[in-house]
């Protein structure tokens, strides 16, 4: 008898096809639904759901200028796209901690991100998460 492996998610590293349908959402921020079809929507959000050391290495191979496009597109989805509420989970708040210690979170970003959206836990995360 043969094991049965549960695939989880959350456990995945993003892929290339992940970052494409990110870059997509980048440049379609313009488009209600992000330039997106409902698969890549639903893709997307399958990807912001993994865990933050995912999005944590994405950032970290990534140039500071992508990782601030992301911002934007990740927390446009959430007010835009079905189900899409991450709150505390969102990974905005991973990509603005990699920025913020990179040095290079520019101040313009965090009034933006406050200022597009409705989840209170952004652009820094949960207080609980900070102590």
């Amino acid at each position: 008898m043969t094991d049965v492996q549960v695939w989880d998610p959350a456990q995945s590293n993003l892929t290339s096809a992940d970052v494409q349908i990110l870059a997509r959402a980048s440049a379609g921020m313009d488009h209600p639904d992000l330039g997106l079809s409902k698969k890549e929507q639903a893709e997307l959000l399958a990807a912001a759901r993994k865990k933050s050391d995912t999005w944590q290495q994405l950032a970290v191979e990534s140039s500071a200028e992508d990782v601030c496009s992301w911002v934007k597109a990740l927390t446009l989805a959430e007010g835009r796209l079905s189900g899409f509420a991450l709150g505390p989970n969102s990974p905005v708040i991973v990509l603005i901690r990699h920025l913020k210690r990179r040095g290079v979170l520019p101040a313009e970003l965090l009034r933006w991100v406050r200022a597009h959206t409705t989840n209170r836990f952004l652009p820094y995360g949960s207080l609980q998460d900070r102590l």
